[in-house]
């Protein structure tokens, strides 16, 4: 499967080559299709030649805010067996006042994959010695699934010969942390989830540890 994903992705080039700019267009659709038109588009510094835009979004549900990128998947992530996919994420915010925190955040998780020239790995943690906090009250960052079983966010996108991931950064503490290293982050996520009334993880907000 992985083959003939790469042939579609290198035919489809061949033919109808993507630019950047109808890269962020799809990308901006998708998010435009689940969360509605973004409240606020902010431009970035280019980073290692990148440009990147935050897009924010208010949640209905919720209350707070989604704060996503648009720009990472402009390139090309190399992933198990060689597959090509484009990545972006995403962190939620319960207030729209810590915007600028969660922007900083996610600056931070980019120039981490630019610098390592590696995608952000599902459970994967990021310690927070390579992400100074700027007032982020956790120590670490776990990296979520994609969206793509309830949200739809996640999958393949149409008009785009390579798979979109959508992955949201959730904070840990140093103790969760271990827990994950030693018993992987997918339970430490369930556990989150099982001992917080909002499911959503928002990064802005302190809380118990689990352990």
């Amino acid at each position: 499967m992985g083959v003939e994903l790469d042939l579609v992705t290198a035919l489809a080039r061949r033919v109808y080559p993507m630019t950047t700019v109808d890269i962020k267009r799809l990308v901006t659709s998708h998010y435009i299709r689940y969360w509605g038109v973004p409240k606020d588009i902010q431009r970035r510094a280019p980073i290692n030649g990148i440009d990147l835009a935050l897009l924010t979004f208010f949640d209905k549900d919720g209350g707070g805010v989604w704060l996503a990128t648009n720009g990472i998947s402009t390139h090309d992530w190399i992933g198990k067996g060689g597959r090509v996919f484009g990545m972006e994420l995403c962190v939620y915010l319960k207030s729209a006042a810590a915007i600028d925190r969660g922007a900083w955040l996610l600056e931070m998780l980019f120039g981490y994959m630019l610098r390592h020239d590696c995608p952000l790995h599902v459970w994967e943690t990021v310690a927070g010695g390579d992400l100074p906090k700027n007032g982020v009250p956790f120590d670490d960052v776990l990296i979520l699934e994609p969206y793509d079983s309830d949200t739809g966010l996640g999958g393949q996108t149409t008009g785009w010969p390579k798979p979109f991931l959508l992955n949201q950064a959730v904070g840990l503490y140093a103790s969760e942390t271990e827990l994950a290293i030693s018993s992987g982050g997918k339970s430490v996520f369930d556990l989150l989830v099982k001992n917080n009334a909002d499911e959503r993880l928002p990064i802005d907000v302190a809380r118990l540890a689990i352990l």
